[in-house]
């Protein structure tokens, strides 16, 4: 009944500028406004550079660029950047807001099962607003 929503997803520009703001903010705060001894907040200061490393090396979505979700047959499918495409089972959790849809895939290997992260600037509008609409209207628990 339904055409299938096949989105190619773009890297988004707002996780970028969230990540490197709330590492930024976390810094200023830590070197500046905490009354720890100076290795503390060095050693703190160490760790939160590694966490803000590891979000630039392993991105979100782990290398995941089409999604193809069929609302009709409940099936759900994913494209990795080797355009190998990947069966899914529905996702069994749902996170909806304006201005985010996360999904939990359960996945075999080689992929491990994560988050799927979208925002809207991963997608044009009207595959945001489908999106949105398949993720309100879906049997999936929120």
């Amino acid at each position: 009944m339904f055409a299938p929503l096949r989105v190619q997803l773009k890297p988004s520009k707002r996780w970028f500028v969230f990540v490197i703001g709330v590492h930024l903010v976390s810094m200023l705060c830590l070197l500046f406004l905490t009354p720890l001894d100076p290795f503390v907040r060095a050693l703190l200061a160490f760790f939160l550079v590694l966490s803000g490393y590891s979000f630039f090396r392993f991105p979100i979505n782990q290398g995941v660029t089409t999604l193809i979700w069929n609302a009709d047959q409940r099936l759900f499918a994913t494209r990795g950047t080797d355009g190998v495409q990947t069966q899914h089972e529905m996702p069994k959790s749902l996170l909806v807001f304006p201005f985010l849809v996360c999904l939990k895939l359960k996945a075999r290997a080689p992929i491990a099962s994560q988050w799927l992260i979208l925002l809207p600037d991963m997608m044009n509008k009207d595959e945001w607003r489908r999106l949105q609409v398949l993720s309100r209207w879906s049997e999936l628990d929120a």
